[in-house]
């Protein structure tokens, strides 16, 4: 399952960084952050169950991050 979204996240992200790119629009630009939050958050949830390290914590930060940035850029710089 995690798989899946990854692969769709993944995809959302990417096509919206090529879009973002292309129309130079910094409202696509956030919902590519947030799509790449979200990816960072499945792949951090992913590897918390295979191994013990800091890795896993330091995706579910920088998730964190990502979101909180997405939603600044869209409510307060658009």
């Amino acid at each position: 399952m995690f798989r899946l979204l990854k692969i769709i996240l993944g995809f959302l992200a990417a096509i919206l960084a090529l879009f973002g790119t292309i129309t130079d629009s910094t409202l696509i630009f956030s919902f590519m952050y947030f799509f790449l939050g979200l990816l960072l958050l499945v792949i951090g949830f992913s590897e918390l169950k295979k191994i013990d390290n800091i890795a896993p914590i330091l995706m579910l930060l920088l998730a964190g991050f990502f979101i909180l940035g997405s939603f600044y850029i869209m409510f307060f710089e658009t």
